[in-house]
């Protein structure tokens, strides 16, 4: 499905470890996908976790990320 539609696909948001990460993941059945991942924090404290929100502002006009903000608790 990525490889379909990587044309279209600005980001792919995944969840949840915990923790922010980023990725630009690769393939080997399918090496042209272009996709940025970002992996967002949870937002539970259960476990001891540090709970937090993530922001992203986006540009109608062309729809590329202007902004990433992380907030924790």
């Amino acid at each position: 499905m990525l490889a379909t539609y990587s044309s279209k696909i600005i980001l792919s948001i995944g969840a949840h470890i915990h923790h922010i990460e980023a990725m630009a993941p690769q393939s080997v059945t399918v090496p042209n996908v272009n996709v940025v991942q970002v992996i967002v924090p949870s937002i539970s404290p259960v476990f001891g976790n540090n709970p937090g929100v993530s922001l992203l502002q986006i540009d109608p006009t062309n729809l590329k990320i202007d902004e990433m903000t992380f907030k924790f608790f």
